[in-house]
């Protein structure tokens, strides 16, 4: 799939959205175990129902492997960056190998109102949905991850020079080596996060 020109498109669902990319891919190999080799680049594009802007993004794909460069994101003015490589191989839980999160002014609260406006776009649950059944399984694991915020807001207060090691495994996301300036002092901790019951330790 190769596109010799910058395409320009929006996606059905949010009226208010533009995406400009351009991709050279080849994909290659058995039906049930495919490869692909070559990238797809997205830059300057947004989603303004989501209140997201992308500046550059792009996926690289190397036969069973992909690196996601994610140069700047910005949710509600958040600025954010990710770099991750994961493995395509087919498998029931989606493995991210590494990934390193950057960011240099946080805002905790605007990003959650992304969230908020996202939920709104979620079909909703039919009613004879069992309200009793167990949470499905979240099928994501990340073998190993870093974060680094300069500066982090919520509410009132402000964190800066956030640093730590992230994983996930089996709905449970953990955060080790915590380490983050606050009024004046330092903390430091772990913290995991069970995101099917959000039950944090």
């Amino acid at each position: 799939v190769n596109v010799p020109q910058e395409l320009t498109a929006s996606i059905s669902k949010f009226n208010r959205s533009m995406l400009h990319f351009g991709s050279k891919l080849f994909v290659f190999g058995k039906v049930s175990e495919p490869k692909i080799r070559g990238y797809l680049a997205l830059r300057d594009s947004f989603i303004a129902d989501l209140y997201t802007e992308i500046k550059n993004v792009r996926l690289n794909f190397s036969g069973t492997n992909m690196n996601l460069n994610g140069k700047v994101l910005l949710l509600n003015g958040s600025d954010i960056a990710v770099n991750a490589n994961a493995s395509l191989l087919p498998s029931s839980v989606f493995t991210v190998n590494k990934v390193d999160v950057n960011s240099k002014n946080f805002d905790l609260d605007k990003v959650m109102k992304v969230a908020e406006q996202a939920m709104k776009f979620v079909p909703p649950v039919p009613p004879s949905a069992s309200i009793t059944s167990a949470p499905a399984d979240i099928p994501v694991k990340i073998e190993d991850g870093s974060i680094l915020f300069r500066q982090l807001k919520t509410g009132d207060i402000i964190v800066t020079n956030t640093t730590g090691n992230i994983a996930m495994d089996k709905n449970v996301f953990f955060l080790n080596n915590l380490r983050t300036h606050v009024f004046d002092g330092i903390v430091r901790g772990n913290i995991t996060a069970n995101l099917q019951n959000l039950k944090l330790k």
